[in-house]
């Protein structure tokens, strides 16, 4: 199919070409293109986008002829854009009708309904869930199945290093950064539930979904006063188990729950399905462990996924990091190579590049599936030549369309470019990172027009929220093009880029605390209130307030948007700080900040020393607590944060950590670490381990360094 012949559109763009498309003029239309360069090229100029590096690509999809382009053939971070081709080359190589199987078998024929050795063999589905663990429970209570021995987890199809590259440049417990396994349960994650008892004060319960014997739960947990949440949750691997340590208050009778990722697949899968099977009736005598299938294995149930076209928006949709590992790993299985490798999944999408598409390798670099971290590198235009390929194969075309989100509707992009030409009429990938923003796919004009983009920022410089603006800015422009009248694109810059209103009055501030400190506290009923006021407030200050709210409703997405907005600036924290003292209320955002840092976040530790600094040293006292909270939950957290400051930078988080433990013992992960960081070869981080040991307790024979772990 020729991309330049305006009347040969697949079909699928046809239906979504609302206006039909109709005959129009060249002058008119290059006119019009015209009209909107100059406009594109101010809404760089007006927004953080030119001040950062930034590539812009717009393209017709009837004429081939660009639209709009801008540093296009550069490269750069292109973040969860990478997935577009991880979807690209899957449903290329493996089909639209691809599905996973997980292979149920006992080593030999069923004896008086028994298996000595219930075999579980994953092939890399990513959508094997413990409700599907169910059924697969009853189909083989229903063959016949009454008692197993031991349960033995086959999870050789892929390699067993857990960390794709970039995934390694971070660490933490985060269910984004779920590790693949050719046997996997729920995506890897765990969800942690904490209920509230009935008296503040008194024990909370803590809940772990789905059970399982490979979960070690410590927990300090309390019923907290009405309209107090607080959770946090950290899970660290062992041998063959995973520790949750479980931290936090829940006002009485309400849940609160956070997910965790699960570094130990195979184990985890094995564990929950024998609590399904104990569940179907089924007992289970022996142990979980690994090992391979042995030949001559009598297969007593095979589970298949959803078809990749389904897979796939899991993965465009909700940008799955974990979805796209797995897909890589299963390209790389497929094409012969067991075990399955991050590494021969890349080749696949390398040869599918250079063979289908065009793109040659070393021209681009491309490290995992995901677009986690700083890993990859694509031009703009090396992006729409993908989804120009994508767009003229009618083979592809129709499932890689439906996997993306959709402008105002669904997904990643339901609450952007809303009441905007844009909305319904762009489905794109989004992509976000620390200083990164991208967005690329398709869009139809107001005028008919079938375009492909690609939008990439990277190296900005403070928070993410005005760069998404400009891109949605953007996309609503281009979308309007052809508008009857010709003032559309210029139109929906203006709405999109409104000039910051004016901060409000202190009177006026300290109402919307109260307003937005009592929504929080109505329970998960104003979510979906709390993320619209998110986009829509346009004073910083009330933005973290919001925030706040909405992490006591969803801890993890509020966390997020907390980090974001509370700036450590006059205009924010200060103001914040004296609208809250005089409204009698907490200081929004710093709570689910300290949850954040507590689980090991640096960008939340680092925000966390950044306001300490930023405290009138008479209102620092909370921070003490705070400080010695992490000394026990993130030490190394802590101590990382530390280390790039100047001795006069870190005085103050230093004086409050040694506040916080005044009268205690150094908790022991912080007295191992300062150990070991005193006598490693780095002289600078010894040097603060040092100094950090000295201003708490002097030398360490000085006082007892170490109190019992929890």
């Amino acid at each position: 199919m020729s991309l330049r012949c305006p009347r040969l559109l697949p079909p699928l763009l046809l239906c979504l070409a609302v206006p039909a498309l109709a005959a129009e003029r060249p002058a008119a239309r290059e006119q019009d293109r015209a009209a909107l360069r100059l406009l594109l090229e101010n809404v760089l100029e007006r927004t953080p986008m030119g001040q950062a590096r930034t590539g812009l690509l717009v393209q017709s999809l009837e004429d081939g002829a660009e639209v709009f382009s801008h540093r296009a053939d550069d490269l750069f971070n292109p973040a969860s854009n990478v997935k577009l081709f991880t979807a690209a080359a899957a449903l290329h190589l493996l089909g639209p009708a691809h599905r996973f199987e997980t292979a149920f078998l006992s080593g030999a024929p069923l004896k008086n309904g028994r298996a000595g050795v219930l075999y579980v063999r994953g092939r890399g589905d990513p959508t094997l869930t413990t409700e599907r663990l169910h059924g697969v429970a009853s189909e083989l209570f229903h063959a016949g199945l009454r008692e197993v021995g031991d349960i033995t987890c086959d999870d050789t199809w892929f390699e067993q290093d857990g960390r794709p590259p970039g995934f390694d440049q971070e660490d933490g417990d985060r269910t984004y950064l779920s590790p693949p396994g050719a046997l996997s349960l729920n995506a890897n994650a765990v969800n942690v539930y904490l209920r509230g008892g009935e008296v503040p004060g008194r024990p909370a319960t803590v809940e772990v979904e789905p059970p399982a014997a490979l979960f070690e739960v410590s927990a300090e947990v309390r019923t907290a006063p009405p309209g107090v949440r607080r959770l946090n949750v950290l899970a660290e691997p062992a041998r063959d188990a995973v520790r949750l340590l479980v931290r936090g208050e829940a006002p009485p009778g309400e849940v609160v729950s956070l997910s965790r990722k699960v570094d130990l697949p195979a184990l985890y899968t094995g564990h929950a399905f024998r609590r399904v099977l104990e569940a179907r009736g089924i007992k289970v005598k022996g142990r979980v462990r690994l090992g391979a299938v042995p030949a001559g294995a009598k297969l007593l149930h095979a589970a298949e996924s959803e078809p990749l076209d389904a897979v796939l928006r899991r993965l465009n949709k909700h940008s799955s990091n974990f979805v796209a590992e797995m897909l890589l790993r299963a390209l790389s299985a497929a094409a012969g190579e067991q075990p399955g490798t991050t590494a021969g999944g890349v080749r696949q999408v390398e040869a599918f590049l250079e063979q289908e598409v065009g793109l040659r390798r070393g021209t681009y670099v491309l490290r995992n599936g995901s677009g986690l971290n700083d890993a990859n590198r694509f031009s703009p235009r090396q992006v729409l030549a993908m989804l120009r390929w994508v767009h003229g194969r009618f083979s592809t075309l129709p499932e890689f369309l439906a996997s993306l989100p959709v402008a105002g509707r669904d997904g990643t992009l339901r609450s952007r470019m809303e009441g905007t030409a844009a909305a319904g009429n762009v489905r794109a990938k989004t992509g976000t990172l620390s200083h990164v923003s991208a967005l690329a796919g398709y869009l139809v004009t107001a005028g008919g027009e079938p375009l492909a983009f690609s939008f990439v920022v990277n190296d900005y410089e403070g928070r993410a929220g005005p760069v998404v603006g400009a891109l949605d800015a953007l996309c609503a422009a281009v979308a309007a093009l052809g508008r009857p009248g010709g003032e559309g694109p210029a139109r929906e810059v203006a709405g999109q880029l409104r000039p910051p209103a004016p901060p409000l009055e202190d009177a006026a501030l300290q109402e919307r605390l109260r307003i937005w400190w009592g929504l929080g506290r109505q329970g998960a009923a104003s979510l979906p209130l709390l993320r619209s006021a998110l986009r829509a407030e346009e004073d910083p200050a009330v933005r973290v307030a919001v925030a706040d709210a909405l992490a006591r409703q969803a801890p993890d997405a509020g966390r997020r948007a907390v980090l974001e907005s509370l700036e450590p600036s006059e205009q924010v924290y200060g103001r914040l700080r004296r609208a809250a003292a005089a409204a009698g209320l907490p200081v929004p955002g710093l709570l689910p900040l300290v949850d954040a840092a507590a689980s090991g976040e640096a960008a939340a530790v680092e925000r966390l020393l950044q306001l300490l600094s930023a405290t009138p040293a008479p209102e620092r006292l909370p921070f003490s607590g705070w400080l010695a909270e992490l000394a026990g939950a993130a030490p190394e957290a802590l101590l990382a944060q530390l280390h790039p400051l100047s001795p006069a930078e870190r005085r103050p988080a230093l004086e409050g950590l040694a506040e916080g433990l005044r009268g205690k013992a150094i908790p022991a992960a912080l007295a191992s670490l300062l150990e070991r960081t005193a006598a490693g070869k780095d002289p600078t981080r010894a040097a603060l381990a040092a100094e950090v040991r000295q201003r708490l307790v002097g030398p360490l024979s000085d006082r007892a360094a170490t109190s019992p772990s929890p």
